[in-house]
């Protein structure tokens, strides 16, 4: 159920909105907090570097207009622009936290064939162990070979009018992965990798 906000009940010097136990309120309070208190212990990775909140946002009420209540306890806010501010155009709820890491500031992100996405994200693309492909960039392969190259386990093999993976070569002749990856990349031939040594 959604809840309204009530006008501002008057109790001594105190406001009341009727939010303050409610998540969406916790999630303002903690935005602000990190952005502008320096005692924070985030506020080197928000405020120190710029972040702000912007003015309308410095009332609960114009946040809560904008971006409306939490839409369920597993979604978070989000920076559209990690480097922008916390405002209603930057802003939006996510609903899982692999969202939300996809526009972090140390991701980093790899453009092929127009297409701009994050290690992590290349990787579930094209099938591949994000450490994978971190390791066959940092030993300095380049981009199109790094998204591009099956691994040693998904190369096939033809031997005796069927073709299959070293993976599944390997299930059926007893031979290690590594052993038949290993002769593979020694040239040598189907027969002769497939045989027992």
């Amino acid at each position: 159920m959604t809840k309204t906000l009530e006008p501002p009940i008057k109790s001594g010097r105190n406001w009341r909105h009727g939010w303050s136990k409610t998540s969406t309120y916790g999630i303002w309070c903690k935005l602000r907090e990190r952005c502008e208190n320096p005692k924070n212990p985030s506020y080197p990775s928000y405020g120190g570097r710029g972040i702000f909140v912007c003015s309308r946002w410095s009332e609960f009420k114009n946040f809560l207009a904008d971006m409306g209540e939490r839409p369920t306890p597993k979604h978070s806010l989000d920076r559209i622009n990690n480097d922008g501010p916390y405002s209603p155009e930057n802003c939006r709820w996510v609903g899982t936290a692999r969202e939300q890491r996809s526009n972090c500031r140390d991701n980093r992100f790899l453009t092929h064939r127009g297409l701009k996405l994050t290690v992590s994200e290349w990787a579930r693309r094209v099938g591949v162990d994000v450490d994978t492909l971190l390791f066959r960039l940092n030993s300095g392969w380049a981009i199109e070979d790094a998204l591009t190259r099956p691994l040693w386990n998904q190369k096939q093999i033809s031997f005796q009018g069927r073709t299959q993976t070293v993976q599944a070569w390997a299930r059926e002749t007893g031979i290690s992965r590594r052993t038949i990856a290993d002769r593979l990349s020694k040239g040598w031939p189907a027969d002769r990798i497939l045989s027992k040594p």
